[in-house]
């Protein structure tokens, strides 16, 4: 469905998600089960997002979190796990 590249960048965390065909839903961050964040993005192959996920006043002290992708319809299509570095 896509390919989603999570980094640290200038104290917060930014984004790249790259799907196989245009998209559009909300990214939703989580840290240890509770909600952080959440943004909607609108994407295709020609036109990846790419942007600042979290700032740095948003990121947990300590511990991994939970991404995942949920289309317009609600459901899920993509998760993954960033742990920083």
């Amino acid at each position: 469905v896509a390919a989603i590249h999570l980094y640290p960048q200038d104290g917060g965390l930014s984004v790249g998600f790259y799907p196989t065909r245009p998209i559009d839903g909300t990214l939703v961050i989580s840290a240890r089960g509770q909600e952080v964040g959440r943004i909607f993005i609108k994407a295709s192959p020609d036109a990846p997002f790419v942007g600042r996920l979290l700032s740095g006043d948003q990121l947990p002290p300590s511990g991994p979190l939970d991404v995942h992708f949920e289309d317009a319809a609600g459901r899920l299509l993509i998760e993954t796990t960033y742990v920083a570095p």
